[in-house]
């Protein structure tokens, strides 16, 4: 599409008033639609000495996506926020008892039984309380101390030097150090844990699926385990959602006909449990919301857990 000189112009206005609008950055704008931010900031003043119809049709593809992506954020319901549901309530205690105690806990449940999003909430609402999160590639003890290392906003990039910066952190503020997705770490990682644990005084909580928990439990008398099994002050091993918890989410979402959620309730008892079923609620109120409804349905509910789900 060809862009005359006078078209240019009224997009390059239309960009300008976006940027001042919505206070966005050039150097963000430019990252957004995809274009060198020198390139962008040329052709926004007008000195683009490139293809201008080239770069005025990435500058147009950016804006359509943006307001589509704006448009589909609409009629996306907004999460309720963090729900003390019984299991929620188990979990925040093992935090603070290890935070308090300080102590080495460990809190092993089944997927989707709250234990990230309650951990997340404990540390926004707890001075010196602190998350990193495990994954397959940071099982070994280098990486795993890097992965916190990055959480605690240090600096340190030495694998060697990780252990003494962590431990040199948190020693002498009374802090927790949470680990979740903990059952991807190696024996020696988690040992490396242990070690600061001993070394500091800072709490320490193992945050996992229930091999967490099985690996300690069966293991702990072997070599490898045992320093950490010995130390081990609080146990919580849940593997489903306990029989409030549903309710109370329900309640929180404003779910009040009883055969919607009695249908939620029974996707909470399926594999991914309560994440299963909030993100049932989410699709179910925007596919209402799009069809001009006040509030969804269950037949809004079981479109939205056939969308999500391979049966029903």
């Amino acid at each position: 599409m060809q862009h005359p000189e006078g078209l240019q112009e009224a997009l390059r206005e239309r960009v300008r008033a976006l940027l001042a609008d919505e206070a966005i950055s050039q150097k963000t704008a430019a990252t957004e639609a995809g274009i060198g931010y020198s390139s962008f900031s040329a052709w926004l003043t007008g000195t683009y000495q490139g293809d201008n119809d080239k770069m005025a049709t990435k500058v147009e593809r950016w804006l359509a996506s943006r307001q589509e992506r704006q448009a589909a954020a609409a009629v996306l319901p907004q999460d309720v926020g963090f729900v003390r549901t019984d299991s929620a309530t188990a979990i925040w205690q093992t935090l603070q008892y290890a935070h308090i105690a300080p102590d080495i806990a460990v809190v092993a449940t089944g997927a989707g039984c709250g234990k990230t999003t309650t951990a997340r909430q404990y540390v926004e609402d707890t001075p010196n309380a602190w998350l990193a999160t495990m994954d397959p590639t940071t099982r070994v003890v280098s990486t795993a101390l890097g992965e916190i290392a990055l959480a605690l906003g240090l600096t340190e990039r030495s694998p060697q030097g990780f252990s003494r910066a962590i431990a040199g952190y948190v020693k002498g503020k009374s802090g927790l150090l949470i680990i979740d997705e903990a059952q991807h770490l190696q024996p020696n990682a988690l040992d490396a844990l242990r070690s600061i644990h001993d070394r500091t005084g800072c709490g320490l909580v193992l945050l996992g699926n229930e091999t967490v928990y099985t690996r300690l439990e069966g293991q702990g008398r072997q070599a490898e385990f045992a320093q950490l099994f010995s130390r081990v002050g609080m146990r919580m091993v849940s593997a489903k959602p306990k029989p409030g918890d549903a309710p109370a989410l329900l309640d929180a979402w404003a779910v009040t006909a009883e055969d919607c959620r009695d249908f939620l309730r029974r996707i909470a008892q399926k594999p991914g449990a309560l994440r299963g079923m909030v993100k049932t609620m989410r699709v179910a109120a925007m596919l209402a919301t799009g069809a001009g409804a006040e509030i969804p349905d269950i037949t809004h509910y079981k479109a939205a857990w056939a969308r999500l789900s391979t049966s029903s």
